[in-house]
């Protein structure tokens, strides 16, 4: 998958990055992220936690074009805030090839946790 995606042109990476639902976001997701973002708590934010998470996704895409992506799993609401905050610095450039990466790591846990059944 990653050689495949690697090797594809940009537009092809940003239709994919784009498939990606907005962390936080009360809106319908495929199960298996909800399933993810409920073990991280983001479908239990307080009204303020839902307002940061709110203006950051929309600050993000503003900045980039496509929903910011993170592979929650193992990390805390402040984690991912915080890595929002840090990659809404980074070049649109920078930003594509961090998100494939966590879409990279995203496919990972998904593959494990059906081997692990």
């Amino acid at each position: 998958m990653v050689m495949s995606v690697e090797e594809a042109d940009v537009e092809d990476q940003l239709t994919l990055i784009r498939s990606h639902p907005k962390l936080g976001a009360r809106e319908k997701m495929a199960p298996m992220s909800v399933a993810e973002q409920r073990k991280v708590g983001l479908d239990q934010l307080n009204d303020e936690e839902y307002e940061t998470f709110l203006q950051l996704n929309e600050q993000y895409v503003e900045a980039f074009g496509f929903p910011f992506i993170k592979a929650v799993k193992g990390q805390s609401k402040d984690a991912i805030v915080e890595a929002i905050q840090r990659r809404l610095l980074l070049t649109k450039e920078e930003e594509i090839s961090t998100a494939l990466q966590e879409v990279y790591k995203i496919a990972y846990f998904r593959l494990c946790d059906r081997i692990q059944g």
